[in-house]
Formats: C-alpha cells, structure tokens, sequence
C-alpha cells in the first residue's frame, strides 16, 4: 500500500482517540456550567416543607442578567483563523509583528497592555494549528515549507 495512505489512516485512527475523551470532557463541562448556572440560567432548588418522605426537589429557573464584562476584541480562536488566512495569502511563514500589521489591515484589533505579545500567546496556544519555524515565524502546521526543511508531522511520519 501507499505509505502516504497508511500514515493518512493510521493518524486518522490517533485523532478518532484522541477526539472521544475530548467529546466527554465539553459534554461534562457544558452539564456542569449549566447546572452551576454559568451558561445564564441559574438552577435553584427549593423544598419548602421538611417531611421525611422522599419527594423530588423543585427546580426554579432563574434568568441571570448578562454579565458588564464586555469584549471588544475578537476571541483567541477568531483571530488565529485570521492568522491562518493571512499566513495562507503570504504563502510564507511571518513573525508575530507581522501578523499583527496585516491583521490590523484587515481591521482584526488584538488588545491588551502589549497587544502584540498577547497576539504571540494566541499564536503560541494554537500549537495544534500552527508551528514556530526558528528563523523563519509562524507557519500553518499542516502545510510544508521547503525553505524551512518542514514536512507537517503527518507527511514526516511517511517517509
């Protein structure tokens, strides 16, 4: 068989593992959020009349109001696809200063106290998605880039 095709399946099989504990975990996590009244609505349970009978808890449903945190800038997850589709128009690795400029060109505002290293932990944090080419700065982990000697892990595992 193709050694490619091998590899393609046999990290496919890695992933599909990977990827169940993970289902587990948000299933579990959005129940507790929901039951801990983090996701806008709060459960309280009421029973009124003490009685050494077991009867089922009321639940009374209690819309919380919307939290005055409000965000200005996108969410991590926004602007490292916004990364992505930049690197993927340079069809080049670029550094966190670069990114950052044509991100603000296409008006994607990154804040903080020093929005340019709080860009670098978005980049750093989405090591599933993209890689640190020393040298060279940041480049979609799925694609390879000749000048830098990188081959995505997939392709490097064929060979």
């Amino acid at each position: 068989m193709d050694p490619v095709y091998e590899a393609a399946v046999k990290r496919l099989d890695e992933l599909q593992k990977e990827v169940a504990p993970l289902k587990e975990f948000v299933d579990l996590y959005r129940r507790t959020r929901h039951q801990l009244g983090l996701d806008g609505i709060e459960a309280q349970e009421t029973n009124s009349e003490p009685s050494t009978k077991l009867k089922p808890k009321k639940r009374v449903l209690i819309r919380k109001k919307p939290s005055a945190i409000t965000r200005t800038s996108p969410r991590p997850e926004e602007v490292v696809a916004h990364a992505i589709i930049v690197l993927s128009e340079a069809g080049r690795p670029l550094s966190r200063r670069q990114i950052y400029d044509r991100l603000a060109a296409k008006g994607v505002r990154v804040e903080g106290s020093d929005p340019i290293k709080a860009l670098g932990t978005m980049l750093w944090r989405a090591n599933k998605r993209l890689v640190q080419l020393d040298g060279f700065g940041y480049w979609i982990k799925d694609r390879p880039y000749n000048d830098a000697g990188y081959q995505p892990p997939l392709f490097a595992k064929a060979e």
